[in-house]
């Protein structure tokens, strides 16, 4: 990948939440901005995994659905919820993000500190059992097709839904 399309290390979901990283992150380092998650998505499944800063009323109409999506698809790094002061976040961005345990700060700038969330403690394996290793670790090209898949059919529901409301909103379903 050449340093011209090299992805840049940070997804920032929303106007403030790409104004504060950018005053936040060292100069020269990029940051790539987004107007909506389903931008965000789009721009991970085909530039790859990174941290995502997400203003939390760009979580909305369906919260827990875009921070799972967006979850998903950045992988093993971060996506952080920004609630800034004086900017009332939407109650049902803060407790879907309160139920999905994802990291919350009041400055961007604080998003930079938050670290990959910890990979859950695997289990000793029981006497007399065989630990089966994988053939590598790497992303291979039917995960990447996989991962493409599920963000695609979250992204369709989402239109699909838009779509029906606006339908039954019609003076000519009538």
């Amino acid at each position: 990948m050449s340093r011209a399309t090299e992805a840049s290390p940070w997804i920032a979901v929303g106007a403030r939440a790409a104004d504060g990283l950018r005053r936040a992150l060292p100069a020269g380092e990029g940051l790539e901005a987004a107007s909506d998650v389903h931008a965000a998505l789009l721009s991970l499944a085909m530039d790859g995994r990174r941290p995502v800063l997400v203003e939390a009323d760009a979580l909305l109409p369906r919260p827990r659905a875009a921070l799972r999506a967006l979850r998903a698809a950045a992988g093993p790094d971060p996506v952080v919820v920004l609630l800034e002061a004086g900017f009332p976040a939407d109650p049902r961005a803060m407790r879907a993000a309160e139920a999905l345990g994802t990291p919350r700060v009041a400055v961007a700038s604080d998003a930079l500190a938050v670290s990959s969330p910890p990979s859950p403690v695997k289990a000793a394996p029981s006497a007399g059992s065989v630990e089966v290793t994988g053939s590598s670790n790497r992303t291979s090209a039917p995960e990447l097709a996989s991962r493409s898949r599920a963000i695609i059919s979250v992204m369709w529901a989402e239109k699909l839904e838009r779509s029906l409301v606006r339908s039954c909103a019609s003076p000519m379903s009538a």
